[in-house]
Formats: structure tokens, C-alpha cells, sequence
């Protein structure tokens, strides 16, 4: 018997599905390989949406169909934008099996949704990606060998039915073709510099190698949405130059941690780095073809924070049984807590509503000139099974003397309420449960234009795992942010006022005990005091290792210095949370 336990998983922020699950599911199941993309407004003009067109090349589940359509959250139509944290990117030529639900996503548009539409079931898990030159079937949560060996037989398992053929072309032959292709490499990757990058921010690196022929192929970067299964390509318009022994390309926004493959132009030769690229941050960007002829190559634009609100920035909504702290009693507060680590860490100028918004649900209010929502909420429902939390970020875009601009309309987060085992804090996270305050803090993090990283100790990490607490912003992410705030605050943008610096939003008792904290000697061999000359006690203490374990928890109640002996842990970095009565704070300290 054939196990889904042959994937080598990795905790996202996402729960796993299954495949049988999703094959027992889903209404159809089909390999193919997407053709062509068009984006649109849905039929009630609150979501964009794209139209991912699938040419099928077999059917494990369902109705036989030719072409159908799948259908994705996001896009861009014209220059209006929506982005989200954790939705499905699928990209022309993609090859893969689909699992499918059917869609209810209508458009008034014409010439779009012209076949069978379909979502994918269980969102981002219900694609399993190709990669025909390694033979391998690739999804978020890892990846196994042997496309026409094993998978076809663990699909076949479920389904308990023959396999339709709709084309001659399958994988099988794909593969097969790569394989040759493989064994007649030439090209080789023989350096690069520099070794350590920022991705989304235009910066070039120079590789050096043989045989990578003189007509541009394609570069591609270890993708920081899946830890690496896959590569993200950088865009036509990123590639500064190419020749047979060089090629200089800007890293492209996604991209991760990771080895560093090139593709030549006909596609006859794959060969990767031996050595790891570093990638420290990497900003949100958005691509955008500057003309609307489809020859015309996608550019990617960094985008900037505006004033939006007339007061500086954003002012965000909480929806009422969130504001009301009704639903998940706690929320509210672990919400707050990430909310004001990112505003007093980098100023940016966010504030939350004194009062509830009715508005529940994720739309473009300002499309046609009505006040943006930046609604704060749980689903109901809405987002798919395995998905803990998704931030929308809406982009407008303007062209003034020929230069393109991109800045963030509007912000929404909303989180999973369906079987979902929280940790509301701000005791540290066990049971099995996930962190509020930590994907907070992640999903506030992509709505300051911070992309995922590859890097299992930072809170942008793509994944997390259970009964793990990341709640402070690393120095990179810091960097990353406060790189977005300076732009932002720099200048106007398409007409609209700049950001300016937000004040931060403690309070008085909370910054007196934040700023009357020290730790010394840090870094330290074992034992380090804590200095406390606030007047409010220090009532527990709980530190963490890298990974977010507790490796100590313990109870004061003492506005007295505090003696801690760590002899004996491992060396390393760890994070303290010191708690008082209505206050947390969070250091950290290196034991070498």
C-alpha cells in the first residue's frame, strides 16, 4: 500500500491535506499544463481573480474536459492590484495534476471564463507541480520521486479508476524528454557573487559559467513560497545581460534561500549551483506588462505606504465579534501585541479604530471612490480548510511622464475560526496549538511589503511549526521594513500624500516597563541578570530557544532584580518574554 507519508513534509502555516482527502473531494482531477492567464473583476466588482487556462492532459477524477479554467485569488487588471499572502500563484507553463472543486466565481467581463471552471481544493496544496528535469512531483509540503513510477499509482489508489487519456502528450513523454535532455548537459554554474542578497529590491548578482549560450534563457531562484521545492524564475526584464560564460540578473522578489539554476533559451540544458545563495529579505512586488499587447514582458515595481487615511497612514477596522473579543476571547490583545511591535519597531503608521466596522468580508471599496476598509477578521468559512491566516494587500498604480508607480490602497487579515487549536497568549504556546500573536505578526509583516523568507528562525519564515512562539521582528525584517518606510514617507505618490512616522503606540505603564528593562551581561556564558528599575513587577519569565521551544518558565511576582542561570543549554540565541501584570516585553540574549 502506498503511503502520503512517501512526501517529505514540512508545518507551514497551513495545515496539511491529505491527497486522499483532496482527492475524495474534489469534484475533478487532471494532469495538464496551464496555457494562458487573463485576470478580472468578479461579477460583483469586490475581488480580483485569475483565470489560470489548463490544457488537460489526463483525467484521474470526473468529467472529461479538453480545457477548463482555475480559478485563483488575485491579479492585476489595468493598474489596480490585488496580492495575497498565501494564495495560489500558478504560472504559464506549469505542468502538474489539479485538484479541483467546482467554482462559484462569476465575471461580467467578456471573453473571460469561457470553459469549465474550477478552484483548487485546499487552496496552494491542491496543485502537485511538475519538475520534468529531476522526475519529480512537487508540492508546499515537499516533494517525491517519480512521476509516471509512483505517483500515477497513489493517484490510482484513491480514484479506484482507469486513467483517461485526453492527450498524447503526458508526462510520461515530458519526462522522458528531460531525462535526455539532462544526460546532454554542458553548461555549468561555476560561481556567483555576491553570496548573500535581498530579493524585490533590484539588487543584480553577477554568475559566472560555461555554456550557457548566447540567446537569454531563464535564471531561477530557490522559491521562498515552498522552502525551496520549486524555483521562482526571475522575470525576462530582470535579466540584465546574458552571455555563453556570464549572466547578470536582479533577484527577484520570492525568491529564497537556496541554489541558483539556469535554463537556457530552448530549454535543453538545466544545470544548478553547487553552493547556497543567502537571501537576508525579500520586499513584495508587483509585475506588471507597462503595455497591454501580449508580447509586452512583465516589469517588477516596488511599491510604497501612503497616506490614506488623511492622518498619516492606515487606519484599520476591526470587524465586530473581533473587536468585541467574542469569538476567541484573547485575540484581540495577541492581535494588538504583534500590531504595536511592527508600528513602534519601524513607525509605520498604523492605527486601529476605536470602533467596530460592519464590513465583513475582503473588498476594494475605494475601486469606485468609496473610503477603503482595512478590515481585521475571522472567515466564517471563507478562506480554505488548511489556511491559519491571509493578508490581502490592494495596490493602484498610476503612469506620470512615462514612470510607473505602485502604492498600497488597502490592507485586510483574516484569520482561519474553523477547527482551528489557537493559542491566544500570552503564555507560551503548547497543546499542539499555533500562536495568534505569531501569525499576526507574520501576516502583518507581508502587509509591510515583507515577502517570505527561507530561514525556519524568522518569524517570514514560509513555515511554522505548532507550540512554537515567534514573536519578535529579526533584525533583518527590521531592516527590510523600515527600507519600505523611508520610501514611503520619502515622497507623494500618483497624487497622494506620503506616510509619515507613527508615534509608538504604547502606553505609559507599558513603555515605562519596556524602557526601565536591562539584561546584562549579553551575550553571556550561563548566568545574566535581570535589572528592573520600573516600579511594575515582573511576575513570570519565559525563554525560548531558536526554534521557539520553552526551555524555561517560571514565576516571580518581584519588581526586584532576578537572577537566571542557563549553564548547561546549548549555545545559541534566545528569546525572554518578561510578563507583568498587563504588560509583555520581549529581549534577546546570545549564550556562547
Amino acid at each position: 500500500m502506498i503511503s502520503c507519508t512517501s512526501f517529505a513534509f514540512a508545518q507551514k502555516f497551513v495545515k496539511k491535506i491529505t491527497l486522499k482527502q483532496k482527492i475524495e473531494k474534489s469534484s475533478l482531477v487532471i494532469e495538464g499544463r496551464v496555457v494562458a492567464k487573463q485576470s478580472f473583476w468578479d461579477d460583483h466588482n469586490k475581488l480580483i481573480y485569475t483565470a489560470n487556462t489548463v490544457e488537460v492532459y489526463s483525467v484521474f477524477k470526473g468529467e472529461v474536459a479538453k480545457t477548463v479554467e482555475v480559478i485563483t485569488v488575485g491579479g492585476t487588471v489595468g493598474l489596480t492590484a490585488l496580492m495575497t499572502s498565501n494564495a495560489v500563484k500558478l504560472n504559464k507553463g506549469d505542468v502538474g495534476v489539479f485538484t479541483l472543486k467546482n467554482s462559484t466565481v462569476n465575471s461580467k467581463e467578456k471573453g473571460v471564463l469561457t470553459h469549465s471552471k474550477f478552484d483548487l481544493y485546499s487552496g496552494q496544496q491542491g496543485f502537485y507541480k511538475y519538475d520534468l528535469n529531476k522526475d519529480l512531483v512537487v508540492t508546499s509540503f515537499g516533494k517525491k520521486k517519480g512521476i509516471k513510477s509512483d505517483f500515477y499509482e497513489e493517484i490510482r489508489q484513491y480514484t479506484q479508476a482507469k486513467v483517461i487519456k485526453v492527450k498524447a502528450i503526458s508526462s510520461r513523454n515530458e519526462v522522458s524528454k528531460g531525462n535526455i535532455a539532462k544526460s546532454a548537459l554542458v553548461l555549468g554554474i561555476e560561481s556567483f557573487s555576491p553570496t548573500t542578497a535581498m530579493g524585490g529590491v533590484k539588487m543584480e548578482i553577477t554568475i559566472t559559467g560555461t555554456d550557457f549560450g548566447d540567446e537569454k534563457g531563464k535564471v531561477g531562484f530557490a522559491n521562498a513560497n515552498d522552502g525551496g521545492a520549486t524555483f521562482v524564475d526571475a522575470l525576462d526584464t530582470q535579466v540584465v545581460s546574458w552571455t555563453n560564460t556570464q549572466v547578470v540578473v536582479e533577484v527577484p522578489s520570492g525568491a529564497g534561500t537556496g541554489k541558483i539554476r539556469i535554463t537556457n533559451a530552448d530549454g535543453s540544458g538545466v544545470v544548478e549551483s553547487a553552493n547556497i545563495l543567502t537571501i537576508s529579505y525579500s520586499e513584495v512586488n508587483v509585475n506588471y506588462a507597462p503595455e497591454t499587447t501580449p508580447e509586452t514582458p512583465e516589469v517588477a515595481y516596488q511599491v510604497r505606504h501612503a497616506d490614506i487615511d488623511g492622518d498619516g497612514g492606515y487606519t484599520w477596522e476591526m470587524f465586530t465579534d473581533f473587536f468585541n473579543d467574542s469569538d476567541f476571547p484573547g485575540a484581540k490583545a495577541a492581535y494588538e501585541r504583534a500590531f504595536n511591535n511592527w508600528v513602534c519597531e519601524t513607525g509605520v503608521n498604523w492605527s486601529i479604530s476605536d470602533s467596530p466596522t460592519t464590513v465583513d468580508e475582503v473588498a476594494f471599496e475605494s475601486k469606485d471612490g468609496g473610503d477603503p476598509v482595512n478590515v481585521i477578521r475571522f472567515d466564517n468559512g471563507s478562506l480554505s480548510d488548511e489556511t491559519l491566516g491571509t493578508c490581502f494587500y490592494w495596490f493602484k498604480g498610476c503612469s506620470i511622464a512615462n514612470t510607473i508607480s505602485w502604492y498600497v490602497a488597502e490592507l485586510d487579515i483574516v484569520f482561519n475560526s474553523e477547527d482551528i487549536l489557537w493559542n491566544l497568549g500570552p503564555d507560551p504556546t503548547s497543546g499542539g496549538a499555533f500562536d495568534f500573536e505569531s501569525v499576526a505578526l507574520h501576516e502583518l509583516g507581508h502587509g509591510h511589503m515583507l515577502a517570505h523568507v527561507i530561514d525556519p528562525n524568522n518569524s517570514m519564515h514560509y513555515a511554522n511549526t505548532p507550540n512554537a512562539d515567534k514573536r519578535v521582528i529579526e533584525s533583518n525584517n527590521s531592516n527590510a521594513a523600515k527600507g519600505v518606510q523611508d520610501r514611503s514617507t520619502g515622497s507623494s505618490v500618483c497624487g497622494v500624500p506620503a506616510m509619515s512616522d507613527a508615534s509608538c503606540p504604547l502606553s505609559v505603564p507599558e513603555e515605562e516597563f519596556a524602557n526601565n528593562i536591562s539584561i546584562y551581561p549579553n551575550p553571556t556564558n550561563g548566568v545574566f541578570y535581570i535589572k528592573n528599575r520600573s516600579l511594575i513587577n515582573i511576575d513570570r519569565i519565559a525563554i525560548f530557544d531558536i526554534t521557539g521551544k520553552l526551555v524555561l518558565d517560571q514565576d516571580f511576582s518581584t519588581s526586584s532584580d532576578i537572577t537566571i542561570n542557563l549553564e548547561g543549554y546549548a549555545k545559541g540565541m534566545y528569546f525572554i518574554d518578561l510578563l507583568s501584570d498587563e504588560n509583555v516585553i520581549t529581549s534577546k540574549l546570545l549564550l556562547d
